[in-house]
């Protein structure tokens, strides 16, 4: 004779698949946060690389900007 099989607690697997999936929420949104943190992170970077190449090129920022966002005036002439 099969033996009698236990009943599933619908509730608490419901209970603990939600537990599991508050956590992971977490998990995601810490992930998202440190993800925000190293592109802030990356870009201070980058712009203290540019800085430090237009200080070394003698330029000023001004200088740089007006090569990078010509005026429609400065290409007519």
């Amino acid at each position: 004779m099969a033996r009698a099989r236990r009943g599933i607690d619908f509730d608490t697997e419901i209970m603990k698949v939600d537990a599991q999936i508050t956590r992971w929420k977490k998990t995601i949104i810490e992930l998202e946060e440190k993800r925000k943190e190293l592109l802030n992170a990356k870009r201070e970077a980058e712009i203290n690389v540019l800085y430090d190449a237009i200080q070394r090129s003698g330029r000023t920022v001004d200088d740089v900007l007006s090569l990078l966002n010509p005026t429609p005036a400065e290409h007519a002439g």
